[in-house]
């Protein structure tokens, strides 16, 4: 008896296999993706959840499945009007709400040199937004919410497929923080409170991805653009840590509640 391996760990296993095995290698043979060879094996490791989500999306034995699948990724009029402002809104809210929570706590307020010096070269601002919006949104969201998450509401409902979703986005992340060059080893070395924040973030964005998808019926194009929202503001506010820690807890006590309003919400379809 040939057993089948479900959709979505399917996708899970190829996606944490093909970007792992990448990055190993730059792990083990010390390269830095400030090294060309580095830099190959970190962005190739980083297509891999669009990759696999767009070669599994596309062998889907049903044709209707792959139309769909296109047009959730093209179709603006999918998202809500209401929820652009959400999703280009939200995380300059929380910036603004860990700025104060700074300043109320030490009377200190970041000086945003990067904002600053963006500013100063709108240029610079464009391809630095081009950048961001290729570098993560479009590498992974075609797979992590596109397809992913698609398949686990085949079986789960939305609580525990927004958890398992975001679990495997978390871990996805973790042999960054040994390739030398990049975001997350740069935590690391800074501290283990870092590292931690970090992970706890990720956590929190992937709940809040999964809530602006489930709310704009399945477009992966809102994921794309939540997520290049949050790289985004990110890198031109470049927060110091101790603000970024203030971030992180407000993004936290956010993706909680609205995973105690799925608990006791009755609507666990997609809409």
């Amino acid at each position: 008896m040939k057993l089948r391996m479900a959709k979505h760990w399917k996708f899970f296993s190829l996606t944490l296999s093909w970007s792992w095995i990448l990055w190993g290698i730059c792990i083990v043979f010390g390269f830095s993706i400030s090294n060309g060879i580095g830099m190959i094996c970190y962005i190739l490791g980083a297509v891999a959840p669009s990759s696999v989500g767009i070669i599994l999306a596309r062998l889907e034995k049903d044709r209707n499945y792959w139309d769909s699948f296109f047009r959730r990724l093209i179709d603006f009029k999918r998202i809500q009007s209401r929820w652009y402002l959400i999703i280009f809104g939200l995380i300059p809210a929380v910036i603004v709400g860990s700025v104060l929570t700074n300043y109320l706590v030490s009377g200190n307020i970041p000086s945003f040199t990067v904002l600053g010096n963006y500013l100063k070269s709108p240029v610079s601002l464009v391809g630095f937004a081009l950048a961001t919006l290729i570098g993560g949104p479009l590498f992974e969201e075609l797979g992590w919410r596109g397809y992913g998450l698609d398949q686990l509401r085949e079986r789960y409902n939305l609580i525990w497929s927004g958890l398992i979703v975001t679990f495997f986005w978390v871990i996805w992340h973790l042999p960054l923080f040994m390739v030398a060059g990049t975001l997350q080893s740069a935590l690391l070395d800074e501290s283990f409170i870092s590292f931690l924040s970090y992970n706890v973030e990720i956590f929190s964005y992937g709940i809040l991805v999964v809530w602006i998808y489930n709310n704009n019926s399945k477009s992966i194009l809102s994921a794309i653009l939540f997520h290049f929202s949050i790289n985004f503001f990110a890198g031109i506010t470049s927060l110091p840590t101790g603000v970024k820690h203030f971030e992180t807890i407000i993004q936290l006590i956010i993706a909680i509640s609205i995973l105690i309003y799925w608990k006791n919400s009755d609507s666990t379809t997609i809409n």
